[in-house]
């Protein structure tokens, strides 16, 4: 769960894959990462999530991210790059890493789902995780976002792109999480956007569209 914000997902996705299961989640923002802590333990999930307060980017380091106050409404907005929007007041340094690495320094050898919603940075956590998704191909979900894409310097086509290269298939959700039309690099607008969007592997059955 790459950017679990106060553990909405990791909560279900801990439900989901049970005792025997495990889900990684990582959330930078400080106090976002209390109530993500606080909200696995209140549903005794500690056992399957493993919390990490780092964001997931192209680079192994050190950064700054910019957050709202703790009283904004939206809580969601943190980024790395959009250094302009108005709600975004106060700048944090954070741990990054790569899901390269991450990978490789927990031994991972299966991934199933891969859930972003990263403002934007979408493609930097891509970019920094192409042998993992190369070599284990999980299903990814994540936001397309074209505001939050310009702040990076891309497109919604661009992102898209990136995930065909690498055998993906994109398909938008609709509701109840029914699989809708297949979206295709080439014939989406820049600012084109999805709430939710499935990528499925190619090592993976085709889709009914």
């Amino acid at each position: 769960d790459v950017g679990a914000n106060i553990g909405c997902v990791t909560t279900q996705l801990s439900r989901l894959v049970g005792p025997s299961g495990r889900v990684f989640g990582f959330e930078p923002v400080p106090h976002l990462f209390q109530r993500l802590k606080a909200n696995i333990a209140l549903n005794a999930f500690d056992r399957v999530a493993s919390l990490h307060q780092m964001a997931l980017s192209r680079e192994t380091g050190q950064t700054i991210i910019k957050v709202a106050q703790k009283d904004c409404d939206n809580q969601g907005m943190a980024s790395l790059r959009n250094t302009d929007h108005p709600h975004l007041t106060s700048a944090l340094q954070i741990q990054t890493i790569t899901l390269d690495q991450f990978v490789k320094e927990r031994h991972l050898d299966r991934i199933d789902l891969i859930k972003m919603d990263v403002q934007g940075a979408e493609p930097w956590v891509i970019e920094g995780g192409l042998e993992t998704l190369r070599r284990l191909h999980p299903h990814l979900l994540l936001e397309v976002s074209p505001y939050d894409l310009r702040s990076f310097g891309k497109t919604s086509a661009d992102l898209l792109k990136l995930l065909e290269t690498l055998g993906y298939a994109c398909y938008e959700l609709k509701d109840c999480g029914r699989v809708g039309n297949r979206v295709h690099a080439g014939a989406i607008g820049s600012d084109f956007a999805a709430d939710d969007l499935y990528c499925q592997p190619a090592s993976t059955t085709a889709c009914r569209q």
